[in-house]
């Protein structure tokens, strides 16, 4: 449906005419014509970090068609909305899009299945990587559906999942960890029947469960919902007595229970809703619709229901921020159009409202809006790992390691990080340094390459994904064949495939554990030279919107380099690696971010050094590594090669492990899982989703271009790569069966 009008309105003399009748516009006063919906330079989304204050509402680029009531979700980088009613064609539209907020623009996708589909559920699931739309109703003729709705990013289709236990529109919804919760609303085209359940959906095994009721008076739909650390907020709507409702409900999902918490400043019904900052937003929305007869469907929109909307519209561009841990509501910014029923979603801490049906001209709108915060923190729909949360319940079990495609050339210390779709890997050492940089798609098993890394010191650096500006940052490294460490701080725009340099590091260092949490980097330990001594515990904070450094944080106990890492619910776990003594370490460090704190945890089985490492379903993987370079003598740098006795030291006792350790922080204990196909050190390790990527290493006799995935098998599960698939032609892989021998490979620490 691409007609060339966007807009419809009623004409606004006619509106002008009748509001100057009834005494309700003051004389002078303009009516909004609506002009003002076109976009305002390109917006790009900022922090996710301490929790951010809103900053004023933007016009953005618009929507293709004007309409009320679609659905809209974030994968983190684009908001994806679609569905809703227009009156300019009477009926439900089935136009679905992607919203870039970077670059102000919107794509079109394939169109919605069915136009059922006005106030529908839309939910992002990350643990698949696909979009759930749940329920809706057909306006023209009242009938709502329970329907579910599912649209493959990857693939850009859509198919059908189990149907929800009963018809639905207007409800509250969210995800977390491997679930998705729906909540209340209208199972008619009025607010009678209202309902209060609370249905979980687990899109891995397509099935829905019953979880406790809100204990409300009334059942509700229509309103604002959001998570945030694991509960699902709900508030205002409309209820069964047809009354505009202000309360707030807190739904804790592990517990399974509803509290009342404090009530919104005033009744709002249809408005639309964010999460930034660990604060949910409320905005818009209000009750343009008293009673049924006042509802603008196509069968029910005469003078009467007309003059009734326009003498009590009550829509707002009011915008309501409820902080959990102060249990307040404030007020913020307001929009710049007042609508009710607006698409509405945050793009990391971009919030957006999309069309809508407002009081004044125009009365269904195709104009979008942005709301960039000053700083935040992450959504708790993850937008990519590493994140301040894990993305699936804990207690995925790791299946079997499986062979995908290999990488172009065989390498060892490589940097690698996911944005929770993707994993980018770039670097580390073959004869030399490369500058090799590609991107892993898990779901097609393909290779991309990518803008090269702009330097040739990047051997042990550290990649860290930054979901808050959707960018990637790779710190220090070194220079095998030198032996040179440096401080360099490189930024990859993930957007526009473009690399550029942020603020040097305090000091150089290379092989250091890293880690993203709300909106800022950490940096600790690592080592300043070609050597393990000497070696580091500082902890470095950086912040990727100011691009500033704070050497501030308290350092760790101890120090060293080279050791697995992983951040979960604000701790970041430091597994491992070897110290000046260059011993193998088996020991365990927990960062309290918050607290900034350190306490010592229960030892890993072995020690290991250059693991790779991934966290999945809230536990830690430390994966590969070893100490193939037992003392300073066997390291076999140009400067330092150590002769034929220290080749053959490296040859008959690499210690070089394919293990598998898992550390859980809710048991504090440590077990084992399933072999690597190939044991391997110096692997570059993320996770992308519930999938453990394991890229290259050095096998104790060789470097190799061999990569390793593993999939946990329940509760979050990723797409597997087909069996044949292969590295993407461009990058001519080596085969990984004909290594070449080397009498003197160069792995570092």
């Amino acid at each position: 449906m691409n007609p060339p009008i966007q807009l419809k309105a009623i004409p606004p003399l006619l509106i002008t005419l009748a509001l100057l009748c009834f005494g309700l516009l003051p004389r002078g006063k303009a009516v909004d014509t609506g002009q003002n919906n076109t976009a305002n330079g390109s917006p790009s989304p900022t922090p996710t970090c301490t929790p951010g204050e809103p900053g004023n509402w933007t016009y953005a680029a618009p929507v293709g068609e004007e309409h009320y009531g679609g659905f809209m979700d974030s994968d983190g980088t684009f908001g994806y909305e679609g569905g809703g009613y227009s009156f300019y064609y009477s009926d439900n539209i089935d136009d679905f899009g992607r919203f870039d907020p970077v670059a102000n623009t919107w794509t079109p996708l394939a169109p919605v299945p069915d136009l059922n589909n006005c106030m529908a559920s839309g939910v992002y699931a990350p643990n698949v990587n696909k979009l759930f739309v749940f329920g809706g109703e057909r306006v023209s003729s009242a009938t709502v559906v329970n329907t579910t709705r599912i649209y493959d990013i990857a693939t850009n289709t859509w198919s059908t999942g189990a149907p929800m236990p009963d018809v639905r529109a207007f409800m509250a919804s969210g995800y977390y960890n491997g679930k998705i919760y729906l909540v209340g609303g209208y199972s008619t085209g009025g607010y009678v029947p209202a309902f209060l359940q609370t249905w979980e959906y687990d899109p891995v095994a397509n099935t829905f469960a019953i979880k406790t009721s809100i204990p409300a008076s009334a059942g509700f739909g229509g309103a604002g919902s959001g998570v945030v650390n694991g509960h699902l907020y709900v508030a205002g709507g409309r209820d069964a007595n047809n009354t505009v409702i202000a309360t707030t409900w807190d739904y804790d999902i592990a517990a399974d229970t509803w509290t009342a918490r404090a009530d919104l400043p005033a009744g709002v019904n249809v408005p639309g809703s964010a999460v930034i900052g660990g604060r949910l937003w409320i905005f818009g929305g209000g009750d343009p619709h008293p009673g049924s007869g006042t509802m603008p469907t196509s069968a029910n929109k005469g003078l009467r229901a007309w003059f009734n909307r326009l003498l009590q519209p009550d829509t707002t561009d009011a915008l309501e921020l409820y902080d959990p841990a102060t249990n307040t509501w404030s007020s913020g910014p307001s929009l710049n159009h007042p609508r009710s029923y607006p698409a509405a979603t945050h793009v990391g801490n971009t919030a957006v409202a999309v069309g809508g049906y407002s009081e004044s001209n125009p009365y269904i709108t195709n104009s979008v809006e942005i709301n960039v915060t000053g700083g935040g923190c992450p959504s708790p729909t993850p937008t990519g790992t590493p994140s301040a949360t894990p993305t699936c319940t804990a207690g995925g079990t790791p299946g079997s390691w499986t062979q995908a495609a290999p990488v172009a050339i065989d390498h060892y210390g490589g940097f690698m990080d996911s944005d929770g779709t993707f994993a980018y890997e770039g670097g580390g050492y073959s004869e030399d340094n490369i500058n090799q940089f590609g991107k892993f798609n898990p779901a097609t098993n393909t290779w991309m390459p990518l803008a090269p890394v702009p330097d040739l010191s990047n051997a042990g650096v550290s990649g860290v994904y930054a979901p808050n500006v959707n960018k990637l940052f790779v710190f220090g490294g070194e220079r095998v064949s030198s032996a040179t460490v440096v401080n360099t701080t490189r930024i990859y725009d993930i957007a526009t495939n473009m690399w550029s340099t942020g603020a040097a590091m305090p000091d150089v260092r290379a092989f250091m554990g890293s880690g993203y949490f709300n909106g800022k980097i950490y940096l600790v330990g690592g080592y300043t030279t070609g050597n393990v001594d000497p070696s580091f515990g500082q902890v470095w904070e950086y912040d990727p919107v100011l691009d500033t450094w704070n050497t501030s944080r308290i350092s760790m106990p101890a120090t060293l380099g080279a050791p697995g890492f992983g951040i979960i619910n604000g701790h970041m776990y430091i597994a491992g690696g070897r110290n000046l003594a260059s011993t193998n370490l088996n020991t365990l460090y927990d960062y309290d971010i918050a607290a900034n704190t350190w306490t010592v945890r229960a030892n890993m089985p072995a020690g290991v050094n250059v693991p790779g490492s991934a966290v999945i379903a809230g536990k830690l993987w430390v994966f590969g590594g070893g100490n193939p370079f037992s003392g300073p003598g066997t390291m076999p740098t140009l400067g330092n090669k150590g002769g034929v006795g220290a080749w053959l030291k490296q040859l008959f006792n690499p210690e070089t492990t394919n293990a598998l350790q898992v550390y859980d922080p809710g048991t504090n204990t440590w077990s084992s899982g399933p072999s690597l196909n190939q044991q391997r050190s110096f692997p570059a390790g993320t996770h992308v989703g519930n999938t453990a990527v394991a890229v290259g290493g050095y096998t104790g006799t060789d470097t190799t271009n061999s990569v390793e995935i593993n999939v946990t098998d329940n509760d979050c599960a990723s797409p597997t790569p087909t069996a044949n698939a292969t590295a993407t032609p461009t990058l001519t892989p080596r085969p990984i069966v004909t290594p070449r021998p080397r009498p003197t490979p160069l792995p570092r620490p």
